[in-house]
């Protein structure tokens, strides 16, 4: 009897013995596994986050375009008077957002550099138009190129004058073409009178007869000494 107790206490420490053993390799295992684990943490920016910001930039974009496009300019004048206050306004937002973003992207880590080579595109595309939109750059431009390609719908023609306001071409009309109108202004700046120039490209009625809408609707500065002044604006038309 004696001896079979003994057989039971031999076997029972022999079993704790080896489920030590056990459980003692089996931690050193996974302390081993766990140092050979690299450990990554990177940031990724929440996909409605993402099109929220390529949405903004678009919209930048398209605002430094409307600017241009939209802004009358004196035919008179030399084309780089036109460096606005709207226009360097946009370019510093531009400027600023680009700059923003660079710094979250040099904060991501390297799984994340696949997701932003589409932004740092669009980044290099805002560094692109604010470079033609320079100051130098587009003094070039109007010095080697007619009136279409002067970044305007809309310019006029009248000495010492400036314009306060100017509608811009609304593209309601299925042609497209350029139409001249000559405009007589009082001296308070008030266009008087506007009728159809030859120099136009295009003598469809509805282009026609919505460019003398707006010159009648074209305010100027005015000038005392002159009742009445001779000038023309030209509006570019697209087509719908």
């Amino acid at each position: 009897m004696n001896s079979m107790l003994h057989t039971y206490k031999a076997l029972i420490i022999t079993v704790l013995i080896s489920s030590t053993v056990v459980l003692l390799a089996f931690n050193v295992h996974l302390k081993k596994k766990n140092e050979l684990i690299a450990e990554t943490y990177y940031e990724l920016l929440p996909e409605d986050e993402i099109t929220k910001e390529r949405e903004e930039i678009a919209e930048l974009i398209e605002s430094l375009d409307e600017v241009l496009t939209n802004k009358a300019f004196n035919e008179t004048k030399k084309f780089d008077d036109f460096e606005d206050e709207e226009f360097k306004n946009t370019m510093e937002k531009i400027r600023n957002r680009d700059s923003r973003d660079t710094e979250i992207q040099e904060n991501s880590a390297s799984e994340s550099k696949e997701t932003n080579m589409e932004d740092d595109a669009s980044f290099e595309n805002i560094n692109d138009v604010i470079a033609r939109r320079s100051g130098k750059n587009r003094k070039s431009e109007a010095s080697s190129s007619s009136n279409t390609s002067k970044k305007s719908s809309v310019s006029f023609s009248l000495v010492d004058r400036v314009d306060e306001y100017l509608p811009p071409p609304i593209y309601l009309c299925e042609n497209n073409g350029k139409v001249v109108v000559t405009i007589n202004v009082d001296k308070d700046g008030n266009v008087v009178e506007a009728s159809y120039n030859n120099a136009s490209n295009s003598s469809d009625g509805c282009l026609v007869d919505h460019a003398i809408e707006y010159a009648l609707a074209s305010k100027f500065s005015a000038d005392p000494s002159k009742s009445i002044q001779i000038g023309t604006i030209t509006f570019y038309f697209k087509g719908k």
